[in-house]
């Protein structure tokens, strides 16, 4: 069977060669012998010219039938070859000359590039360069390069000159959607690297394979340390083993599980994570899980110091009403034992009654101070705006915190008199309360002799001044610029609530005062309070409930039944005991008691003119204290100027409201009759 042109083996150079060697030697000779039989005579020059042309008629067919055409077969079988792949190709590809003339394209290039024809374009027409050298310049900079065509499309390309020729070679294909699944992949990572939560994503088995910024910023893992490695890592050891169990099923079902974990970073600190997990599949059925979690620790940190404040505010508004039922029979004992110890006088005879009383005496004062202290919790409604002694304010704060201080430190009292300034006694308090405890956190238990706890207050230049001083573990210079910025702590954990120093600093800023602190690492610090001082002295007998009690034996002329008769006063209380106890403790002055305010109020239509002062109860059944003067002012606008209030607390808005905005005094149950004689006779001179 005769064998292809494809099939038959090229031959050798060698055999060639000899080939040619015996067909030129039987040529020659053929020549030689031809010339030899010729019969005339020849010049030597005619037997070469003969040699060579019959020489090369006989070995130039010979050449190309033995060399020349087998290599022009294996060239066309070549072009055929190539025209055959170009033809199936999905690429485009493209044939140029140096001027960037197209001489040939496949299907793949026409398709692409929307021709049906080669003839007379040029690559200009497509692509963005100019001339041979700026394709060549192009490539040796970048290699493969792409190329935006008009309608959007975007092309990858690659050139190449043929060897040994002047013709280019121009491969290209469309990889619009290949750069449109980039750019959205790219966008994708970077939103997810820009996200503020924690990300990382893990196999089946719960190996890492990618993690993004916030990760690291979490955790302080860089991602190269968490690749191939599993969440593990991260684990504290603080979380319950049902709490892992339960994730792990949940994921493993196809579910998300959510929770709460207690994790470590790298360095050695915990938090609480809130941690959520999805199982996702990609496209080859791989299942991957993406966990999302985020620090929440200073959250429920938040959580539940708003819990603890809200326990305060319930216990601020038990304290009132407490308060409220308290101060109103607590009137009338103090009273009561007050009159009697006066009746005893000093009679030896009466000398053990009077020690019995004066003890009953001192028992209501401590619960009065009890109930005073309480309504530090109080709510703002009830809080009055007043001239209040700081010094006696310090004094109450520390009592309500002096046994959280006596196995820490000894506390030392250096308090001036007259520390008087414009404020709510109820906040400053809380402002003591706040640096007491801080002073006392800030020292170790166990060593109270070597450690001390200092409460001074002065009076300087229209400023009065309060100082806690401790001699505790102190307080960094960079921790002494974050100290008053709300939820933040540099106790132990669940120590502290990183409020207490804000609102400090919110109390004294709302009071025209500022907040100073100085403090050196391991020798203790001085927090120092400095506030306006009080206008005048006007007012001091507007509240009660500013600085202790101050008491003092009551003078003969309270009590001397001998002298020119006092003011008349008209006594409102829904309490009748307060009312008698009123009544006696106001010897020499002309007291008439009625019991609500409808009574009152027909006292004085009744009698116009008749009353120098009206002593009322603010909060009273149906008609309230401020109602009372309302009506009077209609009738008597003179006597509505001359109205003493007084209190229990449990201030609704509107008694508040008023309380602020009134100049006549207000009194604080129980009453300090000191105080009540000198604010009727102030009221009563009014009437001249």
């Amino acid at each position: 069977m005769r064998r292809s042109l494809d099939a038959q083996p090229a031959a050798s150079p060698r055999g060639e060669f000899l080939w040619l060697l015996v067909v030129a030697f039987l040529t020659e000779l053929s020549i030689m012998v031809l010339l030899e039989w010729l019969p005339f005579e020849r010049p030597p020059v005619f037997d070469v010219l003969i040699d060579s042309c019959l020489l090369v008629l006989v070995l130039g067919p010979f050449v190309w039938w033995k060399i020349s055409r087998p290599k022009l077969e294996q060239l066309r079988r070549e072009r055929e070859k190539g025209y055959f792949l170009t033809s199936r190709m999905d690429e485009g590809v493209i044939a140029f000359d140096r001027d960037l003339s197209v001489l040939s394209m496949n299907e793949g290039a026409r398709r692409l590039l929307g021709v049906e024809s080669e003839q007379g374009r040029r690559l200009t027409q497509w692509f963005p360069f100019r001339s041979i050298d700026e394709l060549e310049a192009r490539l040796g900079s970048e290699g493969a390069f792409r190329v935006t065509l008009d309608d959007g499309r975007v092309l990858s390309c690659v050139s190449g000159r043929l060897v040994r020729s002047d013709t280019y070679l121009l491969i290209f294909r469309d990889v619009t959607e290949e750069v449109a699944l980039q750019r959205w992949h790219s966008l994708v990572v970077a939103a997810l690297q820009a996200a503020s939560d924690s990300l990382l994503i893990t196999e089946a088995d719960g190996r890492v394979v990618w993690v993004n910024r916030a990760f690291t910023e979490l955790t302080g893992y860089e991602a190269a340390e968490v690749f191939g490695k599993t969440p593990a890592i991260l684990k504290s050891g603080k979380t319950k083993p049902e709490v892992y169990r339960a994730l792990w099923s949940t994921i493993l079902a196809g579910q998300v599980w959510s929770g709460e974990v207690i994790n470590r970073r790298k360095d050695g600190s915990e938090y609480v994570a809130g941690l959520t997990i999805a199982p996702v599949e990609a496209e080859g059925g791989e299942r991957y899980f993406i966990g999302i979690h985020k620090d929440i620790t200073e959250r429920k940190r938040m959580v539940s110091d708003m819990m603890k404040l809200d326990r305060l505010a319930q216990a601020g508004v038990l304290a009132v009403g407490v308060g409220h039922e308290i101060n109103n029979p607590l009137t009338y004992v103090m009273g009561n034992l007050e009159l009697a110890i006066e009746e005893l006088g000093d009679a030896p005879s009466s000398s053990e009654l009077r020690s019995l009383l004066e003890q009953a005496l001192e028992g209501a004062r401590r619960i009065e101070k009890v109930v005073q202290d309480l309504r530090l919790l109080a709510k703002r409604e009830d809080r009055l705006r007043q001239r209040v002694d700081l010094g006696e304010v310090a004094r109450r704060g520390l009592r309500v915190v002096e046994h959280q201080l006596r196995h820490r430190a000894r506390v030392q009292l250096d308090l001036a008199p007259g520390l008087f300034v414009d404020g709510d006694p109820g906040r400053l308090g809380q402002v003591v309360i706040n640096l007491l405890v801080n002073a006392g956190d800030a020292i170790e238990v166990g060593d109270a002799e070597h450690n001390r706890i200092e409460l001074r207050g002065v009076r300087d230049e229209g400023q009065v001044v309060l100082e806690v001083a401790d001699t505790g573990r102190g307080i960094s210079e960079e921790q002494i610029g974050k100290i008053f910025d709300p939820f933040t702590t540099f106790k132990k954990q669940g120590e502290g609530t990183g409020l207490g120093l804000w609102i400090c600093h919110e109390i004294v800023r709302e009071h025209g005062g500022r907040i100073e602190v100085e403090s050196e690492p391991g020798r203790g610090s001085v927090f120092r309070v400095v506030l306006p001082a009080a206008s005048d002295a006007s007012g001091a007998e507007r509240v009660a409930a500013q600085g202790g009690r101050a008491r003092k034996a009551s003078t003969g002329e309270a009590s001397a039944a001998g002298e020119a008769r006092g003011p008349r006063v008209l006594v409102v209380d829904d309490e009748p005991a307060i009312g008698r106890v009123i009544a006696r403790r106001l010897g020499g002055f002309d007291v008439q008691v009625v019991h609500d305010a409808q009574q009152a109020l027909e006292r004085i239509l009744a009698a116009p003119g008749a009353y120098d002062v009206v002593l009322c109860d603010l909060m009273m059944p149906q008609v309230t204290g401020i109602d009372l003067a309302e009506a009077v002012r209609d009738v008597d606008p003179e006597l509505a100027e001359r109205f003493v209030f007084m209190t229990g607390g449990a201030f609704s808005s509107e008694v508040h409201e008023f309380v602020e905005s009134t100049s006549l005094p207000v009194l604080q149950k129980p009453l300090d009759f000191d105080r009540l004689r000198s604010a009727i006779r102030s009221l009563a001179e009014r009437r001249g």
